[in-house]
Parts: structure tokens; C-alpha cells; sequence
């Protein structure tokens, strides 16, 4: 029962204390699109879009807050806005075309979002794949499975309260996972207290405050090495985790300004981590994707085989190289693909099925 209990106090406070900003969101747009879903009777869809309106406004505050907001973030949070209100109308629509037009407008602020990633190719791939191809095949299978009956049962959701909340359980920890990688409080709260330690060695001159404060050095540069063990091995980290060696002899030593510089180079380095927070960087030896469509991340730039114009060059069969990739690499991603295909096909010839010819009963008199 102890353990038990500890682990629920965890989950309360890691949901309602260390990342209640999160909660909040969730359980906003859960309701927002709870209210929002279609209902067998018409109902006022007010309550439900001012409180996804309020959801949407509070997770952009929670995101931008008071930092000042370049042309780039700006069309970030704007592509971003777009795909999520989108999202919410496509499936909340009662009327199935106005849903596929939403997922093509999902579609387009994604793209947005690709080129924002310098990746044109594939926000043109997408573009023309999706927003083209996809979404006119769904227009004509509705056009093509157009009910008829007095049945509302197409135009109605099934499970509104259980989809909503497994929808949002889902986008809840996925933001909670990217909250635990990409999270600067913990650095935040060691360079501010490195700043602090500095200044009080500054201003030390007891000889008994001054071993306070070498002990408090010593247990800092420790906390610095915990944390440097969990970034991509960058030159900051690596000096980070061999600055505790350096910590120990000062602190034999007893001298207070040798400390006092280490401390300041070492915040000075840990704030070259705030670009690598949360990025993942495998080695060479453990990476487990060929090269087919592409040099691996941990390659270093002089290696790569370059063209007469200095870009990194693209294998001879690029094409080839690529299909050998996705079925090699990412044989698992394509599969899952294709079922996902094969499932929808065969969900589209049964709804085409399902027309007043195949039910006599539910003619129209």
C-alpha cells in the first residue's frame, strides 16, 4: 500500500504541480471537442467552441508568453494554430465533405510547417499527395456512398466521451514525454544557482564560509555532471562531466578564485546546451539505419563526398537507393502503411455497400 500510494502522489504532482500548464490544455480541448462532437440531436455548439477557442489561446500564451517573436515563430505558431483548429473541425463536422476539406486544410498548414524545416520536397510531396490525390479519392467515395434512409446513424458520432478523453490521453502524454526531454527548468535552476555561489565566493572572507562554500562548489559540479549525462556527447557536455575531476584538486587545494573560475566557465558552457536539450544524436557504432537514402547523423561533415558545388552528393541510383530504404530501414513504417490502406479500402466498399438496394426495409416510402 506505501508503494502504491507513492506512486499516485507522484502522478498527482507530476500532472497537477510540475506540468499543470498541460493539464489544463488537455482537459479544455477534451471537453471543447467532447461538446463539439455530433450528437443524434441538434445541440449549441457555443459552449463548446468558445471553451476550444479558450483552450487554443491558452496553450499559445503557455508556448510564446512574453518573449519577443520573430517572422519565423510567428508563422510557426500561425502554421501550428491553423493545423489544430482544422483538426478539431474535422471531426466534429456533421457533414463528411466539409471533414475531408478540414483534413486538406491540415494537410496545407503541415506543409507550412515543412517548409518553416527547410524541406520543400516533401511540402510539395505532401501537398500533391494528400491535399491532391487523398482527399479528392475521399470526396469521391462519399460521393459515390451517399445514404439514404431515415437513419442518422453516418451523421452521428458513436463514443463522443470515450474518444475524446482516449484522443486526448494520447496527445497528453505525448506533450508530457516531449516536456520531460526538452525540459530547461532543471538547467535554469543550476545556472542560476551557479550565479549565486559565484557571488557569495566573491564576497567570502571567513575562512569557515569559505569551505562552505567549496563543499557547495564540489556538489554543483556533481549536479552539472548528472545533467551532462544525459545530453548528445557535444564538447560542452564532455567538459562538463570532466570538470568534477578539476573540482575535487581546487577543493583540496582550498582556493576559493580557482573554484570561483570554473564555476564561471562551466556556466558559461552549460549554456550551450539550451540548443541540444532534448536532441538525440546517435553514434556511429550503434546506429542501426544504412545509409541508403542518406550520410548518417553521426557522420562528420568532412566526410561526406561532395559535388562540384560543394553540396553533399547524392548516390548515382537515388531512386533506387531510397526504394532499398524503405524496405529495408523502414520496412515496418511501409507495412503498417499498407494495412492502414487495405483497411480503409475495405471500410470504403462496405459503407458503398450499404445503400437502400441492399436494406429493402430502410426504403424511403
Amino acid at each position: 500500500m506505501g508503494s502504491l500510494a507513492t506512486i499516485l502522489r507522484r502522478i498527482v504532482v507530476f500532472l497537477l504541480v510540475d506540468n499543470w500548464r498541460i493539464t489544463l490544455v488537455m482537459v479544455a480541448g477534451a471537453a471543447a471537442v467532447y461538446l463539439l462532437l455530433p450528437r443524434p440531436r441538434a445541440q449549441k455548439t457555443v459552449f463548446g467552441a468558445g471553451l476550444g477557442l479558450l483552450a487554443v489561446l491558452v496553450a499559445g500564451a503557455l508556448l510564446v508568453g512574453m518573449r519577443a517573436v520573430n517572422a519565423e515563430a510567428f508563422l510557426f505558431y500561425a502554421f501550428s494554430a491553423t493545423a489544430v483548429i482544422a483538426g478539431g473541425l474535422l471531426v466534429t463536422q456533421r457533414n463528411p465533405a466539409r471533414a475531408a476539406l478540414s483534413f486538406a486544410l491540415v494537410v496545407l498548414s503541415t506543409c507550412g510547417l515543412f517548409l518553416l524545416l527547410a524541406a520543400p520536397f516533401l511540402a510539395a510531396a505532401t501537398a500533391i499527395v494528400y491535399a491532391g490525390a487523398i482527399v479528392v479519392t475521399f470526396l469521391f467515395v462519399l460521393m459515390l456512398a451517399q445514404q439514404e434512409g431515415p437513419s442518422d446513424a453516418d451523421y452521428r458520432s458513436r463514443e463522443p466521451l470515450l474518444s475524446a478523453i482516449a484522443g486526448f490521453i494520447l496527445l497528453g502524454v505525448l506533450l508530457y514525454v516531449l516536456q520531460a526531454n526538452f525540459d530547461l527548468r532543471p538547467l535554469d535552476k543550476l545556472l542560476s544557482a551557479t550565479d549565486s555561489l559565484i557571488g557569495q565566493m566573491e564576497r567570502a572572507t571567513a575562512t569557515n564560509e569559505k569551505n562552505q562554500l567549496l563543499e557547495r562548489a564540489v556538489a554543483l559540479t556533481k549536479e552539472y555532471e548528472k545533467l551532462a549525462e544525459t545530453q548528445p556527447d557535444l564538447p560542452a557536455s564532455r567538459y562538463l562531466r570532466d570538470a568534477v575531476g578539476r573540482a575535487d584538486g581546487i577543493y583540496t587545494e582550498g582556493d576559493v578564485a580557482r573554484m570561483r573560475d570554473l564555476l564561471a566557465s562551466m556556466h558559461a558552457r552549460a549554456r550551450e546546451l539550451e540548443r541540444s536539450v532534448g536532441t538525440l544524436r546517435p553514434s556511429e557504432e550503434r546506429s542501426t539505419l544504412s545509409e541508403l537514402s542518406g550520410p548518417a547523423s553521426s557522420r562528420q561533415s568532412s566526410e561526406l563526398r561532395r559535388d562540384r558545388t560543394a553540396r553533399p552528393a547524392m548516390p548515382a541510383e537515388n531512386t533506387a537507393h531510397l526504394g532499398r530504404s524503405l524496405f529495408s530501414d523502414y520496412l515496418l513504417a511501409v507495412e503498417l502503411g499498407g494495412t492502414l490502406l487495405l483497411v480503409a479500402t475495405i471500410g470504403a466498399i462496405a459503407i458503398a455497400d450499404r445503400g437502400p438496394a441492399a436494406s429493402p426495409r430502410r426504403r424511403l416510402p
